[in-house]
């Protein structure tokens, strides 16, 4: 399975915005499409595995989800902004 620009784009989202994370798990396709369009069938897996979806490392999906959200909200608490919590790219978008 090929790295997908998109995808990272995705996964970019999920580090620093908690909003675009929690609504990522509630409707994973739906919300990475909302981000960057349509999704090839390999993308569409991927986004899909990110959400807790298929092969979970052997975890249950809420212990995956619950890892990978400590993971990224990690990375989140590592930048370094100007006026932490960094805000989202989209915020002025959706007003």
């Amino acid at each position: 399975m090929a790295a997908s620009k998109d995808v990272l784009a995705v996964l970019g989202m999920l580090c620093i915005d908690e909003t675009f994370r929690t609504e990522f798990f509630a409707e994973p396709q739906a919300k990475a499409e909302w981000l960057v369009g349509r999704l090839g069938t390999d993308e569409v897996e991927q986004i899909l595995w990110l959400a807790g979806n298929g092969d979970t490392l052997g975890l249950t999906k809420p212990a995956f989800v619950a890892q990978l959200g400590s993971a990224l909200h990690g990375v989140w608490a590592a930048i370094d902004c100007p006026d932490p919590p960094c805000p989202s790219p989209f915020a002025a978008s959706q007003i």
